[in-house]
């Protein structure tokens, strides 16, 4: 076995070596996104025992695209030297322009990116984040996009090799998810230990209703992968491992497989929401409730609740975040996407206050609704029956009652009922950002519900205090401090976000009217097929638009095969608006005739 091993890795060695030697060949002119791709790949690849840094600039030197550039630009190997150290910095922009970039430049441009790839949990947002605070790059990499998927190869290299990357961020992850867990867990055994089994009951009925739905996420997602897939991606689930793993998928780049049906991101975006659904937010409820009516008011039990709170507030900035500053999604829906600022300061402070309004807000709506029990369970059920009626009532008025995903028959209208559910209650505990997009909340109802969130809190102390509660004083005090704090934070936040962002906090645009917006407004094809992965309801009133669309790029997609143009795209597009097998083998025939005929002549 070992022997074959080594013959194995040998012959690999080899092969991959005869491969860089042919890239090496490429000049200047034939290089493109997929022969950028492949130098990366050359670059970041070595024997055993080589330096990294001499691997790197033997490939440099040896590539003849590489030469041609240096000529232009001779601090190259500078740049890519202090890149492939990997070293952790603080971040300093250069905005000197590309024809005065030096040598002392490059090395500072070099470094930089080391702390926007650790900022960023892919290294293709960290690659937006770098050019964004180094003007330079920006014009280098406008004027050489192939550079852009070699920095991107050469980026996740370096993450996965640096001791501050991959296994940072996966940690990181872990650590709050099973923390949270831990803590729920602790809570419910001392509501056990003493003997207080409806406490009890409901903190362990959380943890396995987040679960359940955790399941049901997964087999949408991975029904048609097999039952050896399923049972594997339950697992993780049961063990309390799903998001650390899907942070993992995220952080090396995993791109969407076929017959799934979200790409790794939005997935990881699915299970935390399911987590604050059904774990954090109850939970939270449900420890408020305890302590308020508990005769002792231990300690434990109120750091239990902060840290909990804590928990879901930097689960929050970290989906809104991850959303917005993803590279794919700022090209597809820039009215949108965007908010987040370039400068590295100003995105931690986003980041920072993202984090604190959702635990706040959290901590708030939990109290009221903590309080409202405590007058009587009538008040609670009546309050967020009426909530819940609504939302629902306001989505029918937009005709945004269907979530976009194209599912079937009934699936998509139960899948479009629970997501409704669901994103709803998670605004109302938590306020997070990202869920004022069209396709979820929508950006005034958004803002109107926070406001919902505060206001309920007072009404609920004033009723406890009519009720005759001898601590509303303090409750009066906290309220009054909680508001305060939360208009700090919210004043915060909007004064750091990019200013044209803020009218998306007030928009009436409902899911399908952004859909649409998207497809007529955008110029670029991998842009527009998006609209497939919508449900058809969205789009009807452009489907002679879209079809016509298709037809007319088809044959041109099919010689071209852009890199979006997969079988599960093609598999999406309905047959109807495909152009007949039969006339593109006639077309194809005739201009092949045509060519035969012209060689002769």
């Amino acid at each position: 076995g070992k022997l074959v091993r080594i013959v194995l890795e040998k012959s690999l060695s080899e092969l991959a070596e005869i491969q860089i030697y042919f890239q090496l060949e490429k000049g200047l002119s034939h290089m493109d996104v997929d022969n950028g791709r492949i130098l990366g790949h050359a670059m970041m690849w070595k024997k055993p025992n080589v330096n990294k840094i001499s691997h790197m600039l033997r490939i440099l030197h040896g590539s003849e695209a590489m030469r041609e550039l240096m000529k232009q630009y001779d601090w190259m190997p500078l740049f890519f030297s202090e890149l492939r150290k990997g070293k952790l910095c603080v971040n300093s922009s250069v905005n000197t322009k590309l024809v005065c970039v030096g040598d002392k430049d490059a090395k500072q441009i070099g470094r930089n990116m080391i702390p926007a790839l650790k900022s960023r949990k892919t290294a293709e947002a960290g690659i937006l984040q770098w050019r964004r605070q180094n003007p330079s790059m920006d014009e280098l990499l406008k004027e050489r996009p192939w550079l852009e998927s070699l920095l991107v190869v050469v980026g996740r290299g370096v993450v996965k090799a640096a001791a501050w990357g991959l296994l940072w961020r996966v940690s990181i992850g872990a650590i709050l998810s099973l923390l949270d867990l831990t803590t729920d867990i602790y809570v419910g055994w001392e509501f056990f230990s003493r003997q207080r089994w409806v406490f009890g009951g409901l903190t362990v009925g959380t943890i396995g209703l987040s679960m359940s739905l955790q399941l049901l996420v997964v087999f949408f997602q991975n029904s048609k992968k097999g039952f050896g897939r399923l049972l594997k991606e339950s697992f993780f689930v049961v063990s309390g491992l799903k998001t650390p793993v899907d942070a993992y998928r995220v952080a090396i780049g995993a791109d969407k497989e076929e017959d799934v049906m979200f790409d790794p991101l939005m997935e990881m975006m699915y299970t935390k929401s399911i987590e604050l659904f059904a774990e954090s937010i109850p939970g939270c409820c449900i420890q408020i409730v305890g302590y308020l009516a508990s005769p002792e008011k231990l300690p434990m039990a109120l750091a239990s609740i902060f840290v909990s709170a804590l928990t879901a507030g930097f689960t929050c900035a970290q989906i809104s975040y991850d959303m917005d500053t993803d590279p794919s999604k700022r090209i597809s829906k820039p009215s949108f996407y965007g908010y987040v600022p370039d400068v590295a300061g100003e995105r931690t402070v986003v980041f920072v206050t993202m984090i604190f309004i959702s635990c706040g807000m959290l901590l708030t709506k939990s109290l009221a609704v903590a309080l409202l029990i405590r007058v009587g369970i009538f008040y609670v059920v009546g309050y967020l029956s009426i909530d819940m009626a609504g939302y629902f009532i306001y989505k029918f008025w937009l005709g945004d009652i269907r979530y976009y995903l194209p599912l079937d028959g009934w699936s998509s209208i139960f899948f479009s009922v629970v997501v409704r559910i669901i994103e709803k209650v998670i605004v109302d505990f938590t306020a997070i950002v990202h869920f004022r997009h069209p396709s979820e909340m929508g950006g005034l109802y958004f803002t109107l519900n926070i406001l919902n969130g505060v206001v309920a809190l007072f009404v609920a102390v004033y009723l406890n205090e009519k009720k005759g509660y001898t601590d509303t004083d303090v409750l009066w005090k906290l309220s009054i401090l909680g508001l305060t704090l939360t208009l700090i934070l919210w004043t915060i936040f909007l004064r750091t976000i990019k200013p044209e962002y803020i009218n998306t906090f007030f928009s009436l645009e409902s899911s399908w009217k952004s859909n649409i917006k998207m497809f007529t407004t955008s110029n670029d094809d991998a842009v527009k097929i998006t609209i497939f992965k919508c449900h058809p309801n969205q789009w009807t009133s452009i489907k002679e638009e879209v079809k016509t669309w298709v037809l007319l790029n088809w044959s041109r997609w099919k010689d071209d095969k852009p890199e979006w143009f997969t079988e599960e795209v093609k598999n999406n597009i309905p047959s109807e608006f495909k152009p007949n097998e039969a006339s593109e083998l006639l077309k194809t025939f005739r201009t092949e005739r045509k060519m035969g005929v012209r060689a002769v002549v």
